[in-house]
């Protein structure tokens, strides 16, 4: 459970805090990471000393992993390629060390069925997260209403260009409250408290999503809030509490048009319009779709074996998990990316139609984010959150975890 919490949430918080401290956020991210990375270490020799058994998911997991392992050590020492962005140590060390050893850990500690106090523990970093990222905005004297015309992010000291906690990590964290709080309201019997709570979780991070204005967040956020509100009308029954729940729904529906409708003349959303010019424009003329482009050059260019590990073009990452593996690690690669997602998508399925156990049901809800998130942004040797999420959403699941309840 600490390693899913340190992986999921350790940066999010420390950076913001160092931030509105004035602390160098790259000494103390540095700090943890090598206190997370000892750690990890000590972790996985303590499940190292337990039965190992593995299910078939769990192989096709460690297979691409191993598979993706190869690739990196082959393309960085004896292909010498380079990646612009970060230094050979950089790479090997965020993979190894923070990707690959907690995946491992996950497999060896065998069922994960604590969801319970992971979920508790959750909404603790979730709340704090996107309360920190508001805060820092506030800080640096910006207008809120006037930043939703751009795209929040905060740049590392002295530089005008790296952003050390980027729109995209803005957007995907308000959308993970979205999708805690909207679960907690509409399955959960609160009280007024925590309605209240979950009530401000829901719109603090509607606020980050819109900041950030990343268009693979909001496209998340609107899905599964999709499947949410799908499972809940179809469970829907006419007693007071499924009643109260559908009007509380109603009544922040209309709030939040109250609230938002008077700027909506003033403001010209940023996210709004990505959104449109992502389906009515051109979307060749994009970075992002150019070196997609190129990735499936390289991988049609070598499709057994796979390619390089970044693009040969433009030295990037592809930005979707499933044409990084197919790129980086040929037929084979991609065919077991796609045999994890498709097992992940099952789950998704088996969320939306079937009255699974509640707080797997929850966990699933803001994690799958992670996962999704690897679709439209990211890569497989920078994301580690994308693999732990993964390793649980996808090859951990047991029957018993998922069965029906009463």
């Amino acid at each position: 459970m600490l390693v899913l919490l340190t992986t999921l949430f350790s940066y999010q918080v420390v950076t913001p805090l160092s931030v509105m401290a004035d602390v160098s956020s790259a000494k103390v991210n540095l700090f943890i990471k090598v206190l997370t990375a000892i750690f990890y270490f000590m972790v996985l020799i303590k499940l190292l000393s337990k039965k190992i058994l593995f299910s078939s998911r769990d192989l096709i997991l460690m297979l691409l992993l191993t598979l993706y392992a190869l690739r990196l050590v082959v393309d960085l020492f004896f292909y010498n390629i380079s990646y612009e962005h970060a230094s050979k140590p950089y790479i090997l060390s965020y993979f190894f060390i923070l990707t690959v050893i907690p995946v491992v850990s996950l497999v060896l500690a065998g069922r994960f069925s604590k969801y319970r106090m992971l979920n508790q523990l959750a909404l603790i970093f979730i709340g704090a997260i996107n309360i920190l990222h508001l805060l820092v905005l506030l800080k640096s004297g910006a207008d809120i209403v006037e930043s939703f015309a751009g795209r929040m992010s905060v740049l590392s000291e002295g530089s005008s260009e790296k952003a050390i906690i980027s729109p995209l990590s803005i957007s995907l964290y308000g959308c993970i409250g979205i999708n805690y709080a909207l679960f907690k309201l509409l399955f959960y019997n609160l009280s007024v408290r925590q309605v209240m709570l979950y009530v401000a979780i829901l719109l603090i991070g509607t606020t980050n999503l819109f900041l950030g204005a990343s268009r693979g967040p909001m496209l998340i956020s609107i899905g599964l809030a999709a499947i949410t509100l799908f499972k809940f009308f179809r469970q829907f029954s006419f007693n007071g509490g499924s009643i109260f729940r559908a009007g509380l729904l109603f009544t922040i529906l209309l709030t939040f048009s109250y609230l938002v409708t008077p700027y909506t003349a003033k403001i010209d959303f940023f996210l709004i319009d990505r959104i449109t010019s992502f389906f009515d424009g051109n979307k060749s003329s994009e970075l992002r779709n150019v070196i997609q482009e190129s990735a499936i050059n390289d991988f049609l260019s070598n499709p057994l074996l796979g390619s390089h590990f970044l693009d040969s073009t433009y030295g990037s990452f592809p930005h979707n998990a499933v044409i990084d593996a197919l790129m980086a690690c040929g037929l084979f690669g991609g065919a077991l990316m796609l045999l994890l997602l498709l097992r992940f998508t099952f789950c998704l399925l088996l969320l939306a139609n079937m009255r699974l156990h509640k707080e797997y049901e929850l966990f699933f809800i803001y994690s799958a984010p992670f996962v999704l998130f690897g679709l439209t942004s990211g890569s497989m040797v920078l994301t580690p959150t994308f693999w732990v999420i993964l390793a649980i959403l996808s090859g951990k699941v047991q029957r018993r975890d998922i069965e029906m309840v009463n």
